[in-house]
């Protein structure tokens, strides 16, 4: 049985204003903190929702008072403006990109490099263009903090990355993703356990509440065999010394 739980909220949004679907987004997210507060009876809601897919933004627009092909060169205009604010070094902006595009394109790429995601911009009748997150700068400042650690949760996702593999994992516990950077024949290992639970060893880079963000340098690959830590709770009451099995283990990472 999954340790998640999924709502989803469909509508026919052909047509539709992209704000409505932000708005949705926002205002299910905050509902359910609400509805967790009331039923739990605490302060701050405890679970960190995300999107249980790949996510898309299928925009489109008509050609109502321009022509098509101006419509095309300006969608076309708008992707390169993207993917030159993700590129490394000095940015060369297209000549018609303005200065308020350009912000709205430096604030995609920041949480593309902060998420640490491969997004993908697609124009009608023109090839797909990856904009890449930035892992260098990613990782410098998280470099002095790693430490050798183990980390548990479901692999989600593999991506061969020419002589390396990028891999994605879904904390166990916390629903976060964890950054993995994984050798050719890890990868190729890697491939047997996806979408299964999985305990990774190697350099952690924590955030400041303790949780992990990245694993680098990994030593061990292996498949989780045995229960989760919950699983204990009623054997051992005080396993976790009266803290959620979350608490617990953000303070032993944190030790």
């Amino acid at each position: 049985m999954s340790d998640f739980v999924a709502i989803t909220l469909r509508a026919p949004f052909d047509g539709a204003e992209p704000a409505l679907a932000r708005r949705w987004a926002l205002e299910l997210e905050r509902m359910l903190g609400d509805v967790e507060k009331e039923v739990s009876q605490t302060p701050k809601a405890g679970a960190h929702w995300h999107w249980a897919s790949d996510v898309e933004i299928p925009l489109r627009a008509r050609a109502n008072g321009i022509t098509r092909e101006t419509l095309q060169h300006v969608a076309r205009v708008t992707r390169s403006g993207l993917q030159a604010a993700t590129l490394k070094g000095p940015v060369e902006w297209p000549s018609e990109f303005p200065p308020g595009a350009r912000d709205r394109a430096r604030k995609i790429t920041n949480d593309i490099n902060e998420a640490e995601v491969f997004a993908t911009v697609a124009v009608t009748g023109d090839a797909d263009v990856t904009l890449e997150p930035d892992f260098a700068e990613r990782h410098r400042s998280l470099h002095a903090k790693r430490v050798p650690s183990t980390v548990e949760g479901t692999l989600r996702s593999l991506a061969d990355r020419g002589g390396w593999t990028e891999g994605r994992l879904l904390e166990l516990f916390t629903g976060r993703q964890i950054w993995l950077r994984l050798t050719d024949t890890q990868g190729d290992e890697a491939a047997a356990y996806f979408r299964k639970r999985v305990i990774i060893e190697g350099w952690v880079a924590y955030d400041a509440g303790g949780y992990p963000t990245s694993v680098t340098h990994v030593s061990r690959l292996m498949a989780r065999l045995g229960g989760r830590l919950t699983d204990y709770v009623g054997a051992a009451p005080e396993l976790t010394g009266g803290l959620t099995p979350e608490a617990f283990l953000a303070r032993m990472r944190a030790e």
